[in-house]
């Protein structure tokens, strides 16, 4: 999972929710066996690494000339990708705007 300093990195935003509570929130379903700190974006070194065998990833990733390769090398490694839909109408940038309008003091 991305640390908030890594997001802020390539999205040049701070999550919402903290990395910690993202990762409790994770660690909370059932079939999760282990949640990883992602301190930088190199999939194939946290495969090698952590030896998993299924990622999952959200669908706009799918097609993408940065995971394309990616995707080839899971696969030659018995890695499986599992795409989660993307969710058109929901807005992290407008929920974001949305949170911070009912934050600030009248």
């Amino acid at each position: 999972m991305s640390t908030d300093e890594l997001v802020q990195s390539y999205k040049n935003k701070t999550p919402v929710i903290p990395h910690a509570e993202r990762m409790e929130i994770v660690k909370s379903i059932t079939f999760v066996d282990e949640v990883v700190a992602q301190t930088n974006r190199d999939k194939v070194a946290a495969m090698e690494k952590h030896q998993f065998d299924v990622m999952f990833v959200g669908s706009d990733w799918k097609g993408n000339v940065l995971f394309t390769e990616t995707e080839r090398i899971f696969n030659e490694n018995g890695v499986e990708v599992v795409y989660f839909p993307y969710t058109s109408n929901t807005s992290s940038t407008l929920l974001t705007e949305v949170l911070t309008k009912i934050a600030q003091p009248n």
